[in-house]
C-alpha cells in the first residue's frame, strides 16, 4: 500500500491549487478566511458538482458558487434539525408509551421474547447499558437507581441515542411494531424504514455533514 505523502499546505497554498485546478478566486483574503474556518476538505466536498471528471473546475466556477452551496447547505441541515428534534422526541415517546403496555411492563426492553433477532437484541441492550452507566450522574437515573435499582423505558429513551431507539423498533415483535405503527398511520415495515433514515440524516445534521448534493443508500428495514 502506498504511503500518504501529500504535503501540509498553508491557507495561502490552498488557495493557490484551487486556482491551479480552475477555480475563479476573485478575493484572496476572503477565500483564506473561509479555508482557515472551515477546512479545504469541507469545502471541497461542496467543489465536487462544480468540476469535471479529471479533477479541473468548469469554466466560469467561481469561489462564491462553492460558498453558496455551503451556505445553503447550513441552511438546510439548521431547518431539517429542528423537524427532527420533534419527530425524535415524538417517536421516543411513542415508542415508551406503546411498549410498555402490557404484558411488556416497564422493563420490556430487557425481555428477549419481545424482540425478533435475539443475538441483535442482546448487542443493542449492550448499547443501552453503556449508555446508561455514562449518564450515571444524570438526576433521573441516580434516583431510580437508588430507589428501584432499574431504569424503565420511559427513562430508557431520553438517555439513550435515536439510533438505538429505532433499532429496538425495527427489531420488536410484530404486534409491538404495529401498535406503535398505528400511532402514525402507517404500515411498521415502512415506519422502520423511514425512522431508520431519519436517525441517519439526524446525526448527519449534529455532526454537520454534508446534505446537498448526497446520495443516499437505501436501507434494508429489518437490517441494522
Amino acid at each position: 500500500m502506498p504511503m500518504y505523502n501529500k504535503p501540509h499546505l498553508t491557507f495561502e497554498e490552498q488557495v493557490n491549487l484551487l486556482q491551479a485546478r480552475g477555480l475563479t478566486v476573485n478575493d484572496i483574503e476572503t477565500a483564506k478566511n473561509v479555508l482557515a474556518s472551515s477546512n479545504y476538505y469541507r469545502f471541497t466536498g461542496y467543489a465536487i458538482p462544480f468540476m469535471d471528471e479529471r479533477e479541473k473546475f468548469k469554466a466560469g466556477v467561481t469561489f462564491e458558487n462553492v460558498l453558496q452551496a455551503m451556505c445553503l447547505d447550513e441552511q438546510l441541515r439548521d431547518l431539517l434539525a429542528v423537524a427532527l428534534k420533534h419527530i425524535e422526541i415524538d417517536f421516543r415517546t411513542t415508542f415508551a408509551y406503546e411498549h410498555s403496555l402490557p404484558p411488556n411492563g416497564p422493563m420490556g426492553y430487557k425481555n428477549p421474547d419481545c424482540f425478533v433477532d435475539v443475538p441483535q437484541h442482546q448487542k443493542t441492550l449492550e448499547k443501552i447499558n453503556e449508555a446508561l452507566t455514562n449518564s450515571k450522574n444524570e438526576k433521573c437515573v441516580i434516583h431510580l437507581n437508588q430507589k428501584y435499582g432499574e431504569i424503565p423505558v420511559w427513562a430508557m429513551v431520553e438517555v439513550v441515542s435515536f439510533g438505538t431507539i429505532v433499532r429496538l423498533y425495527k427489531n420488536s415483535i410484530k404486534p409491538d411494531m404495529n401498535r406503535i405503527a398505528r400511532r402514525y398511520m402507517m404500515k411498521s415495515r415502512i415506519l422502520a424504514t423511514y425512522m431508520h433514515h431519519l436517525s441517519v440524516v439526524r446525526n448527519m445534521c449534529a455532526h454537520h455533514v454534508r446534505l446537498w448534493d448526497k446520495s443516499f443508500i437505501c436501507f434494508n428495514p429489518l437490517n441494522n
